[in-house]
């Protein structure tokens, strides 16, 4: 048995009547967790005990939970559905499909299973998907005693190859291939360093005082409960103020699909026309905009604690700073503007912030 800590809970991993299950502790202390983690052991000790000396009959088994069922049935358990499995888990059970014929319920998944279909992958793409469906199998584990054989597989070295940043002159010409649907959003990411999920799920509400500044808690952090505060730059306020309102989220189309293969191409063909490329100092894509703001901001004077305050990274040491007083940043609103053709709004059109 041991202890792991998810989230702000710790959970007792126990392995009982030959299988391996999560089971809540509800403490959010490590000492507390351990004494219940403890109790549980010397619990579940004695009742094999009784089961070993015939003085308690074993576990029913668990009904079994056909393979094709998995998504429906992890989407049950888990409160709060990851985005992240509901797109990979899918593919997995396409491929079960195609390449595990006898494989016909959760419980018969074999680690060999899992790293044939692991093997299809690299660096990254590898270690996302061992990560969503070993967290698919911990819920379906919790309730149908299936195991998890994805826990145990070995990780894949990442990828470390950075995003580089791109320049004023690139960042515009690649902003001129961009299709319409992508230019605001890349505007965006550019003054603020945000990334894609955070922007295309950006809500209205969201912006604050008057398109002063956003603020939010992104995704990727959404675990440490810790929100960013970005002011606003006179280009983004020029943006928003010309948009219009069409029910919670500032991209409604964008926020339903989040992803997609059509939105991976116009990225892909805007780089490609505006010829920048990936180099020796890193990769050129979306994510690059961070990169860009960074050094930008950084260039213009602001300290490196408070741009790792605005784009959301969440080591203490760095973030101290932001955290303690973040109209120090509002220094980002007077970052050079570059000059773009075919901007999404009239940038000398009256301001009309919102009135709640």
């Amino acid at each position: 048995m041991s202890l792991v800590k998810k989230g702000k809970y710790y959970y007792a991993v126990i392995r009982f009547n030959g299988k391996q299950t999560w089971r809540a502790t509800g403490c959010t202390k490590e000492k507390e967790a351990r004494e219940f983690h403890d109790e549980l052991k010397v619990e579940l000790r004695k009742r094999a005990a009784r089961i070993k000396a015939g003085l308690e009959p074993a576990p029913e088994p668990v009904a079994a939970v056909k393979i094709r069922n998995a998504l429906k049935e992890y989407n049950k358990l888990d409160p709060s559905p990851s985005d992240s499995i509901n797109r990979r888990l899918p593919v997995f059970l396409r491929y079960a499909k195609d390449k595990l014929p006898t494989v016909k319920t959760i419980s018969q998944l074999s680690k060999r299973d899992c790293m044939k279909f692991l093997q299809q992958y690299q660096g990254n793409n590898y270690n996302n998907y061992k990560s969503a469906l070993a967290k698919a199998w911990r819920y379906l584990n919790s309730v149908h005693e299936c195991g998890n054989p994805w826990m145990d597989l070995p990780p894949r070295q990442r990828n470390s190859k950075q995003y580089r940043a791109l320049s004023d002159k690139e960042f515009a010409a690649v902003f001129q291939h961009a299709p319409d649907w992508l230019k605001s959003v890349m505007l965006i990411s550019f003054y603020t360093g945000l990334r894609w999920k955070d922007i295309v799920t950006l809500q209205w509400k969201s912006l604050k005082n008057g398109y002063e500044y956003i603020e939010l808690v992104p995704a990727k952090t959404k675990a440490y409960n810790r929100s960013v505060r970005v002011y606003l730059h006179s280009e983004l306020v020029a943006l928003f103020s010309n948009m219009s309102r069409n029910g919670q989220y500032v991209f409604p189309d964008l926020a339903k699909v989040r992803w997609s293969g059509k939105m991976q191409r116009g990225l892909k063909q805007a780089f490609e026309k505006a010829k920048v490329k990936d180099n020796e100092r890193g990769k050129a894509s979306f994510h690059s905009l961070r990169a860009t703001f960074a050094t930008r901001a950084e260039k213009h004077g602001i300290p490196r604690n408070k741009i790792a305050g605005i784009v959301g990274h969440v080591s203490e040491t760095v973030t101290a700073g932001y955290i303690d007083n973040p109209e120090t940043t509002k220094v980002i609103t007077d970052l050079p503007k570059v000059e773009l053709d075919n901007v999404p709004f009239d940038s000398k059109r009256k301001n009309h912030p919102p009135t709640g």
